[in-house]
């Protein structure tokens, strides 16, 4: 009968086989830029006699590769541990040999590593965040989704900066909850950004109140930051789109603050209820085309939910003759709105193929043109009036601000472009 070969007998102290190529691989893995990881490489000395005189040959010059403990002579039969080190420095693949010698033979190890960098990632994506309109002293929200895509925990931390503008009691408008924390590798922590402001600045304004978030995470290649808007009013019916008012430096409180207090504490002789405003197109007219802009009429809602608060309504008054002939128009230059709605009001202009014999145009020279007109804001919300002693009574303070309709004068500018033959 055949019967198996009885199996071969092993040398417990014999030495390994190398592998194929006489090669050891010694993967480090990904590894995020900045952060360093060890491995531990045993040799050993199987000579019987001879004492193994230890020799490592120069790794890359950048440190990328390192053995961090020091060499010394191998006894027959004794091992030693090295310390090997991978800090990548970029967001690539490293590769390296460590090569250990001695005058009884040699050991090769080929190392690599792939440095990463912590990925955060917005969801959704966004440059800006615009929180919205709101009453005074009314806190709005919106939460933003801070995604780790790292294959690692990633740990973050929130800063606000640039405010352009403060409350009146020096707290800021913006917030944010938590300002720092860590996200295991492909989960998701929930941001929620606040804004909540005491007065009301310059109407008409889109950027009422502005700062910057900026997200830092260690070892990112860039911060995530993005732009926060946020707008305050005192009453529920608001425009918005139109010029930004020039900033004039005060040592003691910039120019929206003092809109506020003026509008809060009128002088003798200043209707509040009156305003100015000026819209400026962004693009220049040619002779013959059209350009247009809009601006943005709305309704607040009061409180929380879906609805809450009057309705509101809005007019403009009719333009004149002369600003029709040159080219000027408004769509909806009248309507009602219910509250939590907005509606966009366009201005167009565009002068005739021929321009008027008086116009600089008509000499082959740029000229602005404007027309004025008066928006008229009534009714919409108003949450309750501010109170003030009388006496020995506590009784609604009513300033216009907190009634009657609102009048904004409002400038409509845009550039004529000369036509070159």
């Amino acid at each position: 009968s055949l019967r198996s070969p009885p199996p071969p007998k092993v040398d417990p102290n014999a030495p390994p086989s190398l592998p194929e190529g006489g090669i050891y691989q010694i993967h480090f893995g990904q590894v995020p830029v900045g952060k360093t990881k060890v491995k531990r490489i045993t040799l050993k000395n199987h000579s019987e006699h001879s004492t193994a005189e230890l020799k490592i040959n120069p790794l890359d010059h950048m440190g990328t590769f390192a053995v961090l403990n020091a060499r010394r002579p191998l006894e027959p039969g004794a091992t030693q541990e090295f310390v090997v080190q991978f800090n990548p420095s970029g967001q690539v693949k490293f590769n390296s040999l460590l090569t250990v010698t001695s005058q009884i033979g040699r050991v090769r190890c080929a190392l690599s590593g792939e440095g990463i960098s912590p990925t955060l990632q917005l969801e959704p994506p966004m440059d800006v965040m615009d929180i919205g309109d709101a009453y005074t002293n009314e806190e709005v929200e919106q939460v933003v989704g801070l995604v780790n895509t790292a294959p690692f925990l990633l740990s973050y931390e929130v800063f606000l900066e640039d405010f352009n503008e403060t409350n009146l009691n020096g707290t800021r408008v913006f917030d944010c909850d938590p300002m720092s924390g860590s996200i295991l590798p492909g989960e998701k922590h929930d941001l929620k950004v606040t804004f909540c402001a005491d007065h009301e600045p310059n109407i008409g304004v889109t950027d009422q109140f502005t700062a910057q978030m900026r997200i830092k995470v260690p070892n990112q290649s860039q911060d995530k930051v993005v732009k926060l808007l946020g707008r305050c009013w005192e009453r529920g019916m608001y425009l918005i789109g139109c010029d930004e008012p020039e900033r004039v430096k005060d040592p003691f409180m910039n120019q929206m603050t003092k809109s506020a207090n003026i509008r809060r504490n009128p002088p003798d002789g200043i209707d509040t209820s009156k305003l100015k405003a000026t819209l400026t197109f962004d693009e220049a007219a040619t002779c013959g085309g059209t350009v247009s802009k809009s601006v943005i009429i709305g309704n607040l809602k009061i409180g929380g939910g879906d609805k809450g608060g009057p309705p509101g309504e809005y007019s403009i008054e009719e333009l004149s003759e002369d600003a029709k002939a040159v080219g000027w128009s408004i769509t909806d230059p009248e309507g009602k709105l219910e509250s939590a709605t907005r509606k966009d009001v366009v201005f167009t202009f565009a002068p005739p193929e021929v321009p008027p014999a008086s116009s600089l145009a008509a000499y082959g020279l740029d000229e602005w043109f404007e027309t004025m007109v008066t928006i008229t804001l009534k009714g919409g919300g108003c949450p309750a009036a501010p109170k003030e002693v009388k006496g020995d009574k506590t009784v609604p303070k009513t300033p216009a601000a907190f009634s009657g309709p609102i009048t904004v004068d409002l400038t409509v500018r845009c550039l004529l472009k000369a036509q070159t033959n």
